[in-house]
């Protein structure tokens, strides 16, 4: 008895009599062709953005305003409505379309008001506005905390002691060697979400937990963001449920002293980024402040 015959139950007789419908059509004795109960089914397809996050009637208005500046945009999701009102949508793309699709809705943002922030595939239990979290966010109030804090005030919370190693030892690079890396939350097909507000209100908006670990609040976060896109141009583009932001960067520092500077604020704001990743504030200074885009992760 062969292999797939033993594998399939059947006896030793011909192909009429082999039994499950398997004629031995095929080469060797192997069966032209295999039950169906032995075909693994295909996966069902998985439920787009629109179905996952449905629009509510209200939004019907929103997203028709949206489709005449942003004609041919694919369904669109409602992600969530905030406690303030603040309507924030959804589209879903392929990864190879993630940041074209950010850097057009980013280039709309005056006309629309929303900026657009890349969140992942699955948003998980990060963000405290949506659904499911568990949290209960208070989405205006965090905006007006953000307001009420200044960037100086975020460092004095945050900021590194006066006996912390890596800040004591820290220098100016004797040269800058930007690394641009990839951004890493456009890798795989995933979430475009389109926050009402500033470039730097979507932590607040949407309640961002990144950060959790060292007790960044998402006003504070708002108020950083807000800080780099003064000082440098920097713009959020993506922050995902593995803790991470990332940032396009259209002034970085162009100076040793200049890369230090801010390579002690990216140390402040993400103690991981140094002791989890380059091992001195100095190498910080030297690849990661001088580059075009900033990676900041938080384990």
């Amino acid at each position: 008895m062969t292999w797939w015959r033993r594998l399939l139950g059947a006896g030793g007789g011909s192909g009429a009599d082999a039994g499950d419908g398997v004629r031995e059509g095929g080469r060797g004795g192997v069966p032209a062709e295999v039950p169906d109960r032995l075909v693994e089914a295909a996966p069902p397809a998985a439920p787009s953005v629109g179905e996952v996050y449905p629009l509510t009637p209200a939004a019907a208005d929103d997203v028709a305003a949206l489709l005449t500046v942003a004609p041919g945009l694919g369904p669109v999701g409602e992600l969530v409505t905030t406690g303030s009102g603040r309507r924030v949508l959804a589209v879903e793309a392929d990864a190879a379309d993630l940041l074209p699709l950010w850097h057009r809705m980013r280039d709309l943002h005056p006309t629309t008001g929303l900026w657009p922030v890349l969140i992942g595939p699955d948003p998980g239990d990060m963000f405290s506005a949506l659904p499911g979290s568990g949290d209960d966010h208070d989405d205006a109030a965090e905006l007006e905390r953000a307001a009420g804090l200044t960037v100086d005030d975020v460092w004095a919370e945050h900021g590194p002691d006066d006996d912390d190693a890596y800040a004591v030892d820290a220098r100016p690079p004797s040269a800058l060697e930007p690394e641009d890396e990839p951004f890493g939350v456009a890798r795989t097909r995933g979430i475009l979400a389109l926050v009402p507000g500033a470039p730097w209100d979507a932590p607040a908006v949407l309640g961002w937990n990144g950060g959790c670990n060292v007790d960044v609040t998402p006003a504070e976060h708002a108020v950083v963001l807000r800080h780099w896109h003064e000082r440098h141009g920097a713009e959020l583009v993506g922050m995902d449920a593995d803790q991470v932001m990332e940032l396009l960067v259209a002034r970085p520092p162009s100076t040793p002293d200049e890369a230090l500077a801010v390579a002690l604020e990216q140390y402040a704001y993400c103690p991981d980024s140094v002791a989890q990743g380059t091992g001195s504030v100095t190498d910080l200074a030297r690849t990661h402040a001088p580059a075009g885009s900033w990676h900041l992760w938080w384990d």
